[in-house]
């Protein structure tokens, strides 16, 4: 159960928790200037529709009209900031919830501040929750884009790993920020930093087509 559990609070906190402010924050701020163009591959590197285990799981997206991602620890959130553009996908199955949300600035310098928004959201909260039940977050440069960071998200229980592990890239190029989280039930193996390491390179390699796609059409 308390599995189950976090694995809704993961999806609730990705999608914005059904916050108000969070879908006016993005609704209220149309595209003004340079949009991110049609049939950008936000997509690329998921699995395709047919591998998904029942009809509702699979892609979802491209598409402006989804709530957006709002990650959130230690009782601190952040929201999307006023920007010239912003696009959201998901992938959905069984024990496999990944999210990803693009979104782009009128200035380097509002780009540059969200993406350190959300990753000091992780460094200032290294460990959440209770003794029972712990969420730990950690920090690391990544290589993608102009630059980078990953969230990794580890559980124990009674200070035992137990099942759940979330990475999260953060990588911007030029005025756009890609943030994109992958949360399955790994991370309880015999060797669960080793697992978080692979899981590290795993996801980076799937949205490194995506950060090629962001250098070709956004820079």
């Amino acid at each position: 159960m308390r599995v189950l559990l976090g694995i809704v609070a993961v999806l609730l906190v990705l999608t914005g928790c059904g916050d108000q402010r969070a879908r006016l924050a993005t609704a209220s701020v149309p595209p003004t200037g340079r949009p991110i163009p049609a049939g950008f591959p936000l997509l690329t590197g998921y699995p395709p529709d047919g591998e998904a285990e029942t009809a509702q799981d699979g892609r979802e997206g491209p598409s402006r009209s989804m709530e957006p991602m709002v990650p959130a620890a230690c009782r601190q959130r952040v929201t999307v900031p006023a920007h010239e553009d912003w696009l959201r996908g998901s992938w959905t199955n069984p024990e496999d919830y990944r999210q990803r949300q693009l979104v782009d600035f009128a200035h380097i310098r509002r780009a540059r501040a969200y993406a350190r928004r959300l990753l000091d959201l992780y460094r200032d909260c290294p460990r959440e929750g209770p003794r029972n039940d712990t969420g730990h977050n950690a920090v690391q440069h990544g290589d993608l884009g102009d630059a980078a960071g990953i969230i990794t998200t580890t559980y124990t229980y009674r200070g035992s790993p137990r099942p759940g592990l979330m990475v999260t890239h953060v990588v911007r190029v030029g005025t756009a920020v890609l943030l994109a989280s992958t949360y399955n039930e790994g991370g309880a193996g015999p060797h669960p930093a080793h697992e978080a390491a692979r899981e590290r390179r795993r996801t980076a390699h799937q949205i490194a087509g995506v950060v090629a796609a962001m250098e070709r059409q956004l820079k």
